[in-house]
C-alpha cells in the first residue's frame, strides 16, 4: 500500500487549522446561480488544504470529489446556509456538511445519458473504497453529512493531538 504522504510525514498540525466554509444558498426552492458557483471555489480551497496537510494528489482527488458531490447536493436540494468543515487530525479525515433542510439525500436513478443523478451514490462509494463511512443525521433543523475517513500514516505518533 502506498503512502497517501507526499515524502512520507504528515503535516505538522500547528501549520493550518481545520478548514471551514459556508455558502449561503437561501431558503427557496432553487438555489441561486451564485451559491452554485460557490461550489467551485470552496473545492478549491479544500484541494488546497489538503495539500498543505501534505496528503497526495491522488487522496486529496478524491476527498475532495466526495466533498465537491455531497456539497453540490446540498446547495441544489438543501435549503438555507450550508457549512462545510474538513478536519484532519493524527490518522483520519473528517468532513461534514450541513444545511438547513431535514431531508436526507436520496440515492439518484440516473440512466445511462443522464447528466446527473450519481453524486450521492459516488460519495459513498469513494468513502466506504477508502474504508471509511458517510453518515446521514437529521434534525428539525435540517440535516448534517458527516464522511470519516482513514488516513495511513507511515507510522502513529503517540504526540498526535487534536484540537
Amino acid at each position: 500500500m502506498t503512502s497517501v504522504y507526499r515524502n512520507q510525514q504528515p503535516a505538522a498540525r500547528a501549520i493550518s487549522p481545520p478548514l471551514e466554509e459556508a455558502i449561503d444558498r437561501g431558503l427557496g426552492e432553487r438555489a441561486s446561480a451564485e451559491a452554485v458557483q460557490e461550489v467551485s471555489r470552496v473545492r478549491r480551497t479544500v484541494q488546497e488544504r489538503l495539500s498543505v496537510w501534505g496528503l497526495t494528489d491522488d487522496f486529496a482527488y478524491e476527498v475532495t470529489l466526495l466533498v465537491a458531490e455531497v456539497l453540490t447536493n446540498a446547495v441544489v436540494h438543501g435549503r438555507g446556509q450550508v457549512v462545510v468543515q474538513v478536519d484532519y487530525c493524527a490518522n483520519a479525515l473528517s468532513i461534514s456538511i450541513s444545511d438547513q433542510s431535514p431531508q436526507p439525500p436520496e440515492p439518484g436513478r440516473a440512466g445511462p445519458e443522464d447528466q446527473n443523478g450519481r453524486g450521492w451514490d459516488m460519495a459513498k462509494a469513494l468513502a466506504t473504497g477508502r474504508g471509511g463511512y458517510l453518515r446521514v443525521v437529521t434534525h428539525r433543523e435540517g440535516k448534517e453529512i458527516t464522511a470519516l475517513l482513514p488516513v495511513p500514516l507511515p507510522s502513529l505518533r503517540a504526540s498526535a493531538r487534536c484540537a
